[in-house]
């Protein structure tokens, strides 16, 4: 615990990681991550990850299965770490890489990027530059988000975050590695705040999606392991508008 005192003194601004956070839950110790907030600037919460679409699963179902303790500490300045980006390398198609990509900014994770600069694609690179997703791990508000459910008949799980200025980040993540999955849903489905309608932003394509109702129902096509991502925000609307709903 010393060691935050001795970088502070420096008077310089120095980004503190610590990694033993995990080597206390290989010990059966749950850390206790509201007091390693009060020293870290960012922490180790799980395995180290590999450039394998099972490591990333492996990684983003132990955040969901402690969500609660995890989201609890993070806040602006201390943040959970997922480990780094392996978008770019050998091991991942573009749309398992937008889903980690979009993911780890729903967990409010540090983007480090674990490739070699020299050798990333275009379509990787596109992914790994999109000001809008950034936009979102960034959020000021420092919120991490969680998942919200979980449908295993369908194989689609739900993520949301919260941002500043009463706007939210949704994510629809499919499990399924074959086939696109055109999925039916709701914000209310997403826990949203009741009698709102929300302007929603496809954030991976830049562009305006609809506008509806909390309780209207809406489809989104996602393609085999991969991601819908949007930036939820609340309007005012004409009352003989036509929404966007099924």
């Amino acid at each position: 615990m010393d060691m935050h005192r001795y970088l502070n003194a420096t008077g310089r601004q120095i980004l503190y990681s610590c990694s033993w956070p995990f080597y206390e839950k290989l010990t059966q110790k749950m850390p206790d991550y509201n007091n390693i907030a009060k020293y870290c600037n960012m922490w180790r919460n799980s395995m180290d990850i590999e450039d394998s679409w099972n490591s990333i699963l492996w990684i983003v179902d132990d955040f969901a299965n402690n969500q609660d303790a995890h989201a609890e500490a993070a806040g602006p300045g201390h943040f959970n770490d997922p480990d780094m980006l392996v978008i770019g390398g050998s091991g991942l198609n573009v749309a398992q890489s937008e889903a980690q990509f979009g993911l780890w900014a729903i967990l409010a994770a540090p983007l480090l990027m674990g490739n070699d600069l020299r050798k990333v694609k275009s379509e990787f690179r596109d992914v790994l530059l999109n000001v809008e997703v950034i936009a979102v791990d960034q959020d000021p508000l420092g919120k991490m988000g969680k998942r919200i459910f979980k449908d295993s008949w369908h194989g689609v799980d739900g993520w949301l975050r919260e941002l500043s200025n009463q706007e939210f980040a949704i994510l629809y993540f499919n499990r399924n590695p074959r086939g696109k999955k055109l999925f039916k849903t709701s914000l209310k489905k997403m826990s949203l705040p009741s009698n709102h309608t929300y302007d929603l932003r496809d954030l991976f394509l830049k562009k305006h999606f609809g506008h509806f109702k909390v309780e209207e129902e809406f489809q989104v096509t996602l393609p085999a392991n991969g991601v819908k991502m949007f930036k939820a925000s609340s309007c005012s609307l004409p009352n003989n508008y036509k929404h966007d709903g099924l």
